[in-house]
């Protein structure tokens, strides 16, 4: 268990109030604290590994003073709930691997060793601002509206044989194409990939 206090600085944000400049600013100054936690296991054919971690923002700092047309400060789309646009409260990852076969066989299976794994992660709710840009530009202020990205948990398979000098990998990421976007400064939120199907072979000289 350990704890991080971080300070970023010169962060990149979108001020859709300067048309005739540049609209993306370094100016914005966070501070994050937050807590992380591992466990890990291992034996010769068993494997364990979990983490979590717990963040909020408890400062932030604005540098442009900028507002809207109606004298308004500027909307803070950046921050909500205590954390960046997209980014959770809460993440963690839980992974458990297994060998049900190390190789007594012959001629490929001899010496080789037949993995089986399966990651979890989950993460609390996020939020991004859908921005319509046309609108904004139009009236020279930040139009945009809230959404809010429920929590999520994606489940991944994989299996592995090891051999020798060769090694070959197939994952299932997402199994249950769960499918969601995740924040961006720009128009939509960017969509998570779906399902994935990966396969690898490793040659180890």
């Amino acid at each position: 268990m350990s704890g991080f206090y971080n300070i970023l600085k010169d962060i990149v944000m979108l001020d859709i109030t300067m048309p005739e400049d540049y609209i993306f600013v370094n100016a914005a100054t966070i501070h994050q604290l937050g807590i992380e936690g591992t466990a890990y296991y291992a034996a010769p054919r068993f494997m364990f590994s979990a983490n979590a971690t717990w963040q909020r923002v408890v400062k932030d700092e604005y540098m442009t003073g900028n507002s809207t047309a109606d004298g308004e400060p500027q909307q803070n789309y950046m921050l909500h709930n205590g954390n960046t646009m997209g980014t959770p409260a809460f993440i963690s990852n839980i992974m458990l691997a297994c060998c049900p076969y190390a190789g007594t066989g012959r001629g490929f299976l001899r010496g080789g060793a037949l993995w089986l794994r399966g990651i979890v992660s989950a993460q609390t709710k996020t939020w991004y601002r859908d921005i319509d840009m046309l609108s904004s530009y139009a009236l020279v202020r930040e139009c945009s509206q809230l959404c809010e990205v429920k929590p999520q948990c994606t489940v991944n398979l994989g299996v592995a044989y090891e051999w020798k000098h060769l090694d070959i990998d197939i994952s299932l990421k997402n199994i249950t194409n769960n499918q969601y976007r995740i924040g961006s400064a720009l128009m939509f939120g960017v969509p998570r990939q779906g399902r994935q199907f990966l396969a690898k072979a490793t040659l180890k000289f």
